[in-house]
Order: structure tokens, then C-alpha cells, then sequence
């Protein structure tokens, strides 16, 4: 059977996990893509499966090669335990690092799957680089490996920013179990994390805040979110707030109190150009969709 190369079988995708066909199944129900051996509703709506048919007339699913980025977190998440490892928040205007700058989903391919997957993609590169993560807040980090693997983008990059965010938070009941992310679309670089009990809002905001504290307060930063709740609080609701005695124009304490006050901290000291961009979700932007499917996955941890 052939297939473009944006799409791939279950057996090519675990060869670029590096696992079996026993744990892609596992790590693909943990991410929220499958439900046993059928894709999900998730999968389908965000256009990470499709239907095929075998050359024998078996009924078959092509997952996009987006999910091997998704599932290679999630085995990074496993690997390290828990937080540790991943992106930690520093004082303003220092970067901390990012938990992964993750490049292109076939740099997997040479070092563990290079047949058939090398053949779909020629031009695939080494699986152990990690590629060089520029932010504003700091030097260019040369992080790459032996194959010297430059940035990969996600998404439309948009040129005049020297960094481009887009954030994104789940919840599962809300309250319930939850999870926010953030995706830097000029290097690749993102992080993700959750919560067993909290809510969308929290989420949303918790994804500006992490993002705001990767990228430091100097460089021209756009950031783009599909929640016009944590935009406007940003932007618009907090200053108000805080003059206010942190309470709204109802009279009512303001929820989620402390990560307004640092997310509005964090805003307020940014020295570079500052966008905010508003993103229609799930309506095929890739890096709002990468940012909604790791935290949806985050989320799903706690279930």
C-alpha cells in the first residue's frame, strides 16, 4: 500500500517511537487518539487518523506523523518522572530551559526505524540532535547533535518576532483533571504539564504564564491563544482587578487570583514588542492544534 508522507501506519509509527505495536496502542489511548484499536473522536476531529484499507481489503488507520511528536513527549514525560526535567520557571529575565526542542517527527527515522520510514523521507536526520532553541531573553543555545539538525517550525511562522507562542489548556469535568502546554512555533521548542483537579480557566491561563516565563521579558514575542478568557484577563480585566483590590466589578474575589497576578506581572514586565493574537480553535492551525493535543494528553495522565 502506498501513502503521502505526512501519513503513516501503526507499525511505522512505532518504529519511530521506538516501541511495539502492544505500547503505541497504550500511548496512543493515553494521548486521547484511540479507544482500543479505533481512533478516537479527538483523533478524527483534529485530522490525526484516517480510514485506509489494506491491499488484502482489511479495514486499516493512517495516523499523521504530528501524533509521533505527541507520543515522543509522552514517552520524554516517562523517561525523566514526573516534572523533573522539564521547562522550570526562573525570575524575570532569565530563560529557563525548555523540557524538549523537539525537530521534525522523521529525525526518529535513521537512528530506529529506517525501513520503511527512512524511504518515505530522505531527507530525515538523526534522532538523538536536539536542535539550536533561540529565545529573546538570551544567546542562541547550540544544542544540536551530530547530524547539526537546524530548527524545525510548526506551523506558519510569521517573520518580524523573535519568538512566536501558542498556548493552549484542557480539562476533563472542569473541575476535573487538566493540562495546559505551549508551543514556541520559530524553534520547536515546547512544554506541557497537569493537574489531577483544576479547571479550563486555570489551564489557559497556567499555559500564558509557563510561556511568558520560557521566553523572558526582551525580543519581540507574538502570542497566540484560541482563549479569549485568558487573553482578556491579560490584557484588558487584570489591571482593572488590581486597582480594584483584586475583586470584579460584581464585588466577587477574582478566580484564580494568584496566576492572574503572575501572568499580569509577567506581561507588564516585557520590554520587547508584545502581541496578542486571538486563534480560533481546533479549526486546523497546527500549532494551536499541537498545543491543544499535548495538553488534552497532560490531562488525560490524571484519569
Amino acid at each position: 500500500m502506498t501513502h503521502e508522507i505526512d501519513w503513516l501506519t501503526a507499525s511505522e509509527l512505532a518504529g519511530i517511537c521506538g516501541t511495539d505495536a502492544f505500547a503505541l496502542r497504550e500511548m496512543l489511548e493515553t494521548a486521547g487518539l484511540a479507544d482500543g484499536p479505533e481512533p478516537s473522536g479527538l483523533a478524527m476531529r483534529h485530522g490525526f487518523a484516517e480510514p485506509s484499507t489494506e491491499e488484502a481489503g482489511r479495514p486499516s488507520v493512517l495516523w499523521h506523523r504530528d501524533v509521533a511528536v505527541i507520543l515522543r513527549g509522552l514517552l520524554d514525560d516517562r523517561r525523566v518522572g514526573g516534572d523533573e526535567g522539564r521547562a522550570v520557571p526562573g525570575e524575570l529575565g532569565v530563560t529557563p530551559e525548555p523540557r524538549e526542542v523537539q525537530t521534525d517527527v522523521f529525525d526518529l527515522a535513521r537512528a530506529e526505524a529506517p525501513d520503511p520510514v527512512e524511504a518515505l523521507d530522505p531527507q530525515a536526520s538523526d534522532a538523538a540532535s536536539r536542535t539550536r532553541g533561540r529565545t529573546p531573553a538570551g544567546p542562541a543555545r547550540d544544542a544540536r547533535g551530530p547530524g547539526g539538525v537546524e530548527p524545525s517550525g510548526v506551523g506558519d511562522v510569521r517573520p518580524g518576532f523573535d519568538a512566536i507562542v501558542a498556548t493552549d489548556g484542557a480539562c476533563s469535568g472542569n473541575p476535573g483533571p487538566g493540562g495546559w502546554a505551549w508551543v514556541e512555533q520559530i524553534t520547536g521548542a515546547r512544554d506541557s504539564g497537569g493537574a489531577a483537579r483544576t479547571t479550563n480557566n486555570a489551564m489557559e491561563l497556567t499555559a500564558l504564564v509557563r510561556a511568558l516565563e520560557y521566553v523572558g521579558p526582551s525580543g519581540d514575542l507574538l502570542i497566540r491563544a484560541d482563549s479569549q478568557y485568558a487573553i482578556n484577563t491579560m490584557t484588558k480585566w487584570a489591571p482593572s482587578w488590581r486597582r480594584k483590590g483584586w475583586k470584579k466589578a460584581d464585588g466577587k474575589p477574582v478566580a484564580n487570583r494568584e496566576l492572574v497576578e503572575r501572568l499580569l506581572t509577567l506581561y507588564e514586565a516585557r520590554i520587547g514588542r508584545t502581541e496578542v493574537e486571538w486563534v480560533r480553535g481546533h479549526a486546523g492551525d497546527a500549532a494551536n492544534e499541537l498545543a491543544d493535543a499535548l495538553a488534552v494528553a497532560r490531562s488525560r495522565e490524571f484519569l
